[in-house]
């Protein structure tokens, strides 16, 4: 059976030297390749198992965006376990309201900040066992986390991995194989809009089938990157920076921090991009602030460049060509501001981007649309595993969340 695993190892093995993930190390960005990761959800698989991590247990993740989130949902999983992504956001009531009902037994935090968070409700995890940090430095005294293993740093607990006896191995081994398609993969805390946050149970066959369909739907794959900022709880975070990523074999660039996003967006000019609207509204606000202080002949060319940009994006999405007098003037307002405008974006080499979550002012979408980026809007739930209908290229109309994906029935 094909799993989210299964393809990690299928890209293990085909092209075992590709870039699956970079991070920023030291100020530069430091890539490792496909065979390196998948030993690295190997390690961290048995790793949990010699902690004690059964089939069917669940393990907790709290933390912004890093390699060790994706290694530890995917470790999880590999183990026949549940990965339960936690907000880094959430206050610490939240933490045990979630760490408890998913019954974690094994919560990985980020850093210091967010074990903070566990200690205050440490009374109120009974079940907790054991605290993995992804900052080493940030363990916290073991006496902090009174349970049979106590806390480790992360190169302690990969460290595990490497010195269990071959029964684990074997144990691992034994799990990958039993890996079946209606089996529980993970744990998505919806946002709790109307109650306490409701779990949401997605199987592996789930999550490689929505992997698939997207795949299909904007052809995907080992020359694409994507750049990882947004909440790794949420289920379009993970389906884009874990399952399709590792289903598809693009490589994933981990963002320093929110703050940094555009300097890290400009650094890896990626192929992929997701945005709530909130994003792409802050990049719209941003540019239209700076061509408002430029020079009077900057800000007119700026102005008809985009407004030439509009008029080519209206013919393209309705299928028409962009013929005549229009073609030449596209041509000059790309070569002069269009194409220099993205490029400062970080966006000159994008061909998926989308916005979902919320709906998106359609001006915004028309002045993506103007650059030369097409923002494919998407409509979906937790409970659909991410996308339930999805605009893509030769089939997209702004204001709209697109067509429903193949495989998908709706009601109205």
């Amino acid at each position: 059976m094909i799993t989210i695993l299964s393809r990690l190892h299928d890209h293990a093995m085909t092209h075992p030297r590709g870039i699956a993930y970079a991070a920023k190390v030291d100020g530069r960005w430091v890539t490792t390749s496909w065979a390196d990761f998948e030993g690295q959800v190997q390690r961290a698989a048995r790793s949990l198992i010699s902690l004690g991590l059964g089939q069917g247990d669940t393990v907790g993740i709290l933390g912004f965006n890093r390699p060790e989130w994706t290694i530890s949902c995917l470790g999880a999983m590999a183990a026949g376990a549940v990965p339960v992504g936690i907000y880094q956001t959430c206050a610490p009531n939240q933490v045990a309201y979630i760490t408890g009902h998913a019954e974690a037994s094994i919560l990985i935090v980020e850093n210091r900040e967010q074990w903070e968070k566990v200690r205050r409700v440490r009374s109120e995890l009974p079940v907790l066992e054991t605290v993995i940090v992804m900052q080493d430095e940030d363990v916290p005294d073991p006496v902090d986390v009174p349970s049979p293993h106590g806390a480790f740093g992360w190169q302690a607990f990969m460290a595990l991995g490497g010195t269990e006896p071959a029964s684990t191995s074997s144990m691992l081994e034994d799990r990958l194989a039993a890996l079946a398609g209606d089996q529980l993969a993970v744990l998505i805390y919806t946002s709790g809009t109307t109650g306490t946050p409701k779990g949401v149970m997605l199987t592996h066959s789930n999550l490689v089938e929505t992997a698939r369909i997207c795949d299909g739907l904007h052809g995907l794959g080992a020359e694409d990157s994507a750049l990882s900022y947004l909440p790794m709880a949420h289920i379009a975070e993970q389906m884009i920076s874990i399952h399709m990523a590792v289903y598809s074999g693009y490589a994933v660039y981990y963002a320093e921090s929110l703050e940094k996003l555009a300097v890290n967006l400009g650094e890896v000019q990626p192929t992929i991009f997701f945005g709530v609207p909130r994003v792409w509204e802050r990049i719209h606000a941003s540019v239209l602030d700076k061509l408002e202080v430029a020079p009077a002949l900057r800000r007119w060319l700026a102005k008809w460049a985009l407004r030439v940009g509009r008029q080519a994006a209206s013919r393209q999405l309705r299928g028409e060509p962009v013929s005549g007098g229009l073609v030449v003037r596209h041509r000059v307002a790309q070569k002069l501001v269009l194409s220099k405008i993205r490029a400062r974006l970080g966006m000159d080499r994008i061909e998926l981007c989308s916005s979902g979550a919320a709906p998106i002012r359609t001006d915004v979408l028309e002045f993506f649309a103007a650059l030369g980026v097409v923002i494919y809007e998407v409509y979906g739930l937790s409970e659909t595993c991410g996308p339930g209908t999805w605009n893509h290229a030769g089939l997209t109309r702004l204001g709209t969340v697109g067509p429903v994906l193949p495989e998908v029935e709706i009601k109205i």
